[in-house]
């Protein structure tokens, strides 16, 4: 049944029934069993309810309430949940600007993106250039669970497939023996593969931490540069050097340290070499090898007990 507060023509009524409108080049409609419409102070406001579908962007959105505020603000709230061809949506509240073809998700935003799953508190969607400005409580995980981003903001482009994640920003990689967590002040994914870690990178990984400035890192094949003297530090091992390069071989992980390289090695005996580079290979039955390379200086004493 369709109820309104005032006396209108019917084919007023039909027209907010059945909303379709075409803006900045972008189709939405709104659709809904029955609604009324209060109008006060010059101010209308369209309330939607029974079986309420809003299709936005291809998307199509349906909840427990919704309102019209106006001709420029369309609210959707309770158990808002969309849905296109790969993608599910699910949302507290939507509110959509229809005159700059902008939507916010507030409340408990999960969002699952050919089977990878974002999470946060804020999502502000902008229809105009497909970019998704994200707050509060970030997470996305991949299909899979090969990785997971924690973060407080976060930014991305469905366009150039450019993310960005900062304010305390975590990466954790999880493979079969363990889990690699990546920490820096941002974050950037240049594509599904390539990660830029920028401002105080800190890899740690098997009780061990490998820090720098910045880092150009592949988690697909785990190998990349880090650079602004980095340092890695285990229980025994201290290396460091201008740049590092780190790489994966099947079951051999490498680190070649070079410029102003230096390994510092304590146990019952001690180990100090200089050198112009010190690659260092771990292979998976946990054998080390180390290999010094230009200018080697060396020295060896045994501690006291």
């Amino acid at each position: 049944m369709l109820k309104v507060r005032k006396n209108y023509r019917l084919l007023l009524l039909v027209v907010f029934l059945l909303i379709n409108v075409k803006i900045f080049g972008f189709d939405y409609s709104i659709k809904s069993d029955s609604m009324k419409i209060i109008i006060k102070d010059n101010l209308q406001k369209t309330i939607f309810y029974d079986n309420i579908r809003f299709l936005m962007n291809n998307v199509l959105f349906t909840s427990e309430n919704a309102m019209l505020l106006g001709d420029s603000l369309f609210v959707l709230i309770d158990s808002v949940k969309g849905v296109d061809k790969k993608n599910r949506y699910y949302t507290d509240t939507l509110i959509f600007y229809q005159n700059s073809s902008v939507a916010e998700f507030f409340g408990n935003n999960t969002f699952y993106i050919e089977k990878n799953i974002l999470k946060g508190k804020y999502f502000l969607f902008d229809l105009s250039d497909s970019s998704l400005s994200m707050e509060n409580n970030i997470i996305y995980r991949t299909a899979g669970d090969t990785f997971q981003i924690n973060a407080n903001k976060g930014y991305f482009n469905n366009n150039t497939h450019f993310a960005e994640f900062y304010n305390s920003p975590v990466l954790s990689i999880f493979s079969d023996s363990d889990t690699i967590v990546v920490k820096s002040d941002t974050i950037k994914f240049a594509n599904d593969s390539i990660v830029l870690f920028v401002n105080n990178f800190n890899m740690e990984r098997n009780n061990s931490i490998l820090n720098g400035d910045f880092c150009n890192f592949n988690i697909r094949k785990e190998n990349g540069i880090i650079s602004g003297n980095p340092v890695y530090r285990s229980k025994d091992v201290l290396i460091k050097g201008d740049t590092v390069i780190i790489s994966r071989d099947e079951s051999i992980q490498s680190a070649l340290f070079y410029n102003n390289a230096e390994i510092v090695y304590n146990r019952s005996d001690s180990l100090n070499i200089h050198a112009d580079s010190i690659l260092i290979k771990a292979e998976s039955d946990s054998t080390n090898i180390m290999h010094a390379y230009g200018n080697v200086e060396g020295r060896y004493f045994k501690n006291e007990e």
